[in-house]
């Protein structure tokens, strides 16, 4: 019911094979104990699919029927878009809402598929009819030291999905959760530490035009490498941990 990243599908129907039996078990010699799935990058995109699949296909009842009230979870830091669904269905949408999805700054990996990769070489393109700017002129505007024209900014900042012919297997993915919280630095803490607040973003469009994460270009940013790796999550995650136990008022804000 939908599309999948092909090769990420596929690692995790690999894993399940691998390890079911193995849950199966723990599961049954402890009673009570549901099962969490984790992963970070390519491996939070195939915990994403493997949580799905585990809830969609009822996995863990049709290995053994007292394991059917099982809970089945996922946390995904950093996740990349590996599942598109065109029409909705209540069941999917079920086996969905316990998986939630991460993003750090800006970090690369949550906004790249095919099809943003795509807008992003096209927006190259298009930026490259600019005849125009002169050669100086290129890397100052890159350098922050110099205004960017209208025309040059309008050709960055649009999404060029019209302009893109469709290609099959190149379609928009979307990262498979309720919703996405994107953590984003706002201030420091006395130690000089920074201090996170969360975004709860729409990880697909919806209906009337509400953007969604998979709606946004790829951004070229010093930090989109450094930004997607683990002990920066494990920060920003420690922040908002703190915000909450603290009880501190707006750690968090819908969008």
């Amino acid at each position: 019911d939908g599309v999948a990243h092909s090769g990420i599908a596929a690692a995790a129907d690999k894993l399940w094979d691998h390890v079911k039996s193995n849950v199966v078990k723990a599961l049954l010699d402890n009673p009570g104990y549901d099962l969490v799935i984790t992963g970070h990058s390519l491996g939070a995109g195939t915990a994403a699919l493997l949580s799905l699949k585990v809830n969609y296909e009822s996995l863990l009842a049709m290995e053994n029927s007292s394991l059917k009230g099982v809970a089945v979870s996922c946390f995904a830091f950093a996740p990349p878009p590996v599942y598109f669904q065109s029409k909705k269905n209540e069941k999917m949408q079920d086996a969905m809402d316990n998986i939630f999805a991460f993003i750090h700054e800006n970090d690369v990996v949550p906004f790249m598929s095919m099809d943003s990769a795509r807008r992003l070489f096209h927006t190259i393109e298009e930026v490259d009819k600019f005849t125009g700017l002169k050669l100086v002129s290129r890397p100052l505007m890159a350098a922050g030291l110099k205004g960017i024209p209208d025309e040059v900014e309008k050709a960055v900042m649009d999404d060029h999905s019209d302009s893109i012919t469709a290609v099959k297997g190149a379609g928009k993915m979307a990262i498979p959760a309720p919703c996405v919280f994107w953590m984003r630095a706002i201030d420091k803490d006395k130690a000089g530490r920074p201090v996170y607040n969360v975004m709860f973003c729409r990880p697909e469009s919806v209906d009337k035009g509400a953007m969604a994460t998979n709606d946004l270009n790829c951004l070229l940013d010093p930090r989109m490498i450094s930004d997607h790796m683990n002990p920066q999550y494990e920060r920003a995650i420690f922040s908002v941990r703190e915000q909450m136990l603290k009880k501190k008022p707006g750690f968090a804000f819908p969008i």
